[in-house]
């Protein structure tokens, strides 16, 4: 039920808070933090209580209800809108309704299962990944566009069981094949007790991450920075993975730590950024990011990863020296792969691309969600447009976008060519289609295992980028 509604007029309105929730449940450090980072739009909290949470029940009965001090069964939940909740029910407010957040009765880190909205984030900027949740407030429910977060609870969890139950509660959401797991769920996955008990938790390895993601379904691979004498390399492979919308674990060695990347900051222009550039060069678009976006659960949702360490931002992309990819069983060819290879298409005799600069976009996405988004964009040649719906594809493809700097920076592509996402990197054709200005090739390798060529009837022109992976402003 809702035992309290606190209207915001300015951030000290959140100490109201303390007058009807427990030290136990909510620490002045919380609220501190809510002060500062939560938009300043937010108009109304709306105090839930008693709320069954099931992700903290699920580690109430599987360990605190074990221990020798009580702790209750119960959480508060805060629902935030961006407007004055007039009624006691808050019927026809879910275009103001900015999501929420579950305390847990731990005393320490007590913040549970949140579901914010990033226009509930003061200042927020970047794209990330995206999945429909709903709460219910009272039987009436209300939906939220976002990726989940939580905080570790010290005991059962530690912040890699966090960013594990995080990217588990995305995929379970987003899409049915995954199953939905709870917080005791993802600590009791770990088989490996070569470190000692699991419970409590002194922290998961690489190995430990893997085995959990595997557990709930996925595939994961494991890529670390000093197998890499090119560290560049290494972090063009996470970008490609982070463009194509799926979430990592990064890990910290150093700082021993791990969190969730789940999208990137705002794009630069390419024209001002490369303005130095000479001659026949391939810049990943990856250079025009200055920040990553992710969840860190120490901290609110959707903090930025820059990189390099600004005064008020305990950790920067260098400190990333490992991650771990969740992917699709069918997700054979790595990102390693393709930036390797794709640069053999310009300067082989299959196509004519002119000696110029390009920004180079490399990312992975479903050949469903590619051809839905095809069929709709009304800029891209009508013969070009048949060839790739005809095609049969697999179920998902590596997509490489070359764009001149003035087509990027308006969101154009000038050549963008499609990769069997289940093809051997070895392979000499693992390319599903391929164009240049004058004509495209087309491999069918499900069906005949032939190469077609078509020439187009005039030059062909710039067309639409693809941006369905990430959801943002305007990316």
């Amino acid at each position: 039920m809702i035992v309290e509604k606190i209207y915001i007029k300015v951030a000290d309105d959140y100490d109201k808070l303390f007058k009807v929730i427990p030290e136990y449940y909510l620490s002045r450090q919380l609220v501190s933090e809510i002060k500062q980072k939560l938009s300043k739009n937010i108009r109304t909290v709306l105090v839930e209580y008693p709320y069954v949470d099931k992700d903290y029940r699920s580690t109430y009965y599987g360990f605190y209800a074990k221990r020798h001090r009580s702790y209750s069964k119960f959480c508060y939940r805060l629902h935030f809108f961006d407007q004055i909740v007039k009624k006691y029910f808050p019927v026809g407010m879910d275009n103001s309704y900015l999501g929420s957040i579950v305390l847990r009765p731990t005393n320490v880190a007590s913040m549970g299962r949140t579901l914010l909205s990033p226009a509930a984030i003061n200042d927020f900027q970047g794209y990330i990944c995206e999945a429909l949740f709903e709460n219910n407030i009272i039987g009436v429910p209300f939906k939220i566009n976002t990726f989940p977060h939580i905080m570790q609870d010290t005991d059962v969890t530690v912040c890699a069981h966090a960013v594990c139950w995080m990217i588990a509660r995305y995929y379970s959401e987003k899409y049915s094949v995954y199953p939905e797991r709870l917080l005791y769920d993802i600590a009791d996955a770990v088989k490996d007790v070569s470190r000692g008990r699991n419970i409590p938790s002194r922290g998961l390895t690489l190995g430990q991450i893997s085995e959990v993601l595997t557990s709930i379904g996925f595939y994961p691979e494991i890529f670390v920075r000093e197998l890499y004498p090119d560290h560049d390399f290494f972090y063009d492979i996470l970008y490609a993975y982070v463009e194509s919308g799926i979430p990592l674990v990064a890990g910290m060695r150093k700082k021993e730590h791990a969190v969730a990347i789940i999208g990137h900051g705002p794009v630069s222009l390419a024209k001002t950024k490369f303005k130095t550039v000479q001659g026949m060069r391939f810049n990943n678009s990856r250079r025009l990011i200055d920040s990553l976006i992710i969840n860190n659960d120490n901290e609110l949702p959707f903090s930025s990863l820059r990189n390099s360490i600004s005064d008020n931002e305990k950790y920067c992309l260098e400190d990333v020296d490992a991650f771990v990819v969740p992917l699709y069983e069918k997700m054979y060819l790595n990102a390693e792969n393709v930036l390797n290879f794709y640069h053999g298409f310009v300067y082989s005799d299959l196509l004519n691309i002119p000696e110029r600069n390009y920004v180079s976009r490399i990312y992975m996405t479903s050949s469903r969600s590619y051809k839905r988004e095809l069929i709709c964009d009304k800029s891209i040649n009508i013969d070009m447009l048949k060839a790739q719906i005809e095609l049969p594809m697999p179920k998902f493809i590596w997509i490489i976008e070359l764009s001149c700097y003035e087509n990027y920076d308006s969101r154009k592509a000038d050549y963008r060519w499609i990769i069997d996402g289940t093809a051997n990197q070895y392979e000499k054709y693992p390319f599903l289609f391929l164009h240049d200005s004058e004509k495209m090739i087309l491999y069918d390798r499900a069906l005949a295992g032939k190469l077609y060529s078509y020439t187009f009837p005039e030059s062909l022109g710039p067309y639409k980028i693809y941006m369905s992976n990430l959801k943002g402003e305007n990316l």
